[in-house]
């Protein structure tokens, strides 16, 4: 498959309001779609276009591949959105850009619920 039949798969996607789909192409390298949407920047305020992560687009992708992997980023970066935006107590508990090291620090810190 190439990159104009994945674009014409791509255009009979619909995806919510503001939301994108893109091809990125280094023309040197493999392919790659990519979720974004306008929205606000979580940080700054300002409404700008938001890209979430990246997946490759093998040129031996079906179309049924590609409509679920553009599905499967959809969902991601949903999900990433809304843990920038969820709060408790003030604090993005679920925030997207913890580091793994204070991960890893809280990673000790677990709770259970004792059966017994």
């Amino acid at each position: 498959m190439n990159k104009e039949q994945m674009q014409s798969i791509i255009s009979d996607i619909t995806l919510p309001d503001k939301m994108r789909v893109r091809l990125i192409d280094s023309n040197t390298g493999p392919i790659h779609v990519q979720v974004g949407m306008e929205r606000p920047d979580t940080y700054t305020g300002n409404i700008e276009m938001g890209w979430g992560g990246k997946a490759f687009v093998s040129a031996f992708c079906t179309d049924d591949e590609l409509v679920k992997k553009v599905f499967g980023l959809a969902l991601a970066y949903s999900e990433h959105e809304l843990r920038e935006s969820f709060k408790y107590r003030g604090k993005r508990v679920f925030g997207p850009h913890i580091s793994l090291a204070a991960l890893m620090e809280a990673a000790d810190h677990t709770t259970y619920r004792d059966l017994s």
